[in-house]
């Protein structure tokens, strides 16, 4: 059974390395078979365009983040950029790792402290296009 129902589409906003390009369209991929739109910068940025207005307008359109934690921290200015805006924008953020063991002892650890990371060495395939849109819903406000 699906996550979502085929009546509800959901936006993901894919942040990552262009190191990262081809995990991160397998996550493109399983998320598009779940129904859910992805939006991925490297599409979303016009020639011409300044890259943080074209970002911030892509982040505003989608529901919730798929931060795919880049394997090299040299890499992730561009997605540090990206992650620090969806946190500003209040936006789920859902990050996912290749392998956790490649980000034990690096920086990205501290930048995703307070969020659920998923393992992607461990959930495979729809279970983790599951676990990725579990993880990107909304908090519910306490009402009180």
């Amino acid at each position: 059974m699906s996550a979502i129902s085929t009546h509800e589409t959901k936006q993901a906003f894919l942040s990552y390395a262009w190191r990262d390009r081809e995990f991160a369209e397998e996550i493109s991929s399983l998320l598009h078979a779940e129904h859910v739109s992805v939006i991925d910068p490297a599409d979303a940025v016009r020639v011409g365009n300044v890259w943080s207005d074209d970002v911030i307008a892509a982040l505003k359109a989608a529901d919730f983040v798929v931060f795919v934690t880049p394997k090299f921290s040299e890499e992730s200015s561009l997605t540090l950029a990206e992650l620090g805006a969806a946190k500003a924008l209040g936006k789920p953020i859902v990050p996912v790792m290749q392998n956790a063991g490649w980000h034990a002892t690096s920086g990205i650890a501290n930048v995703v402290s307070g969020h659920l990371a998923l393992d992607a060495s461990r959930i495979k395939g729809r279970d983790l296009a599951n676990a990725i849109l579990s993880l990107g819903r909304p908090k519910q406000k306490a009402v009180g």
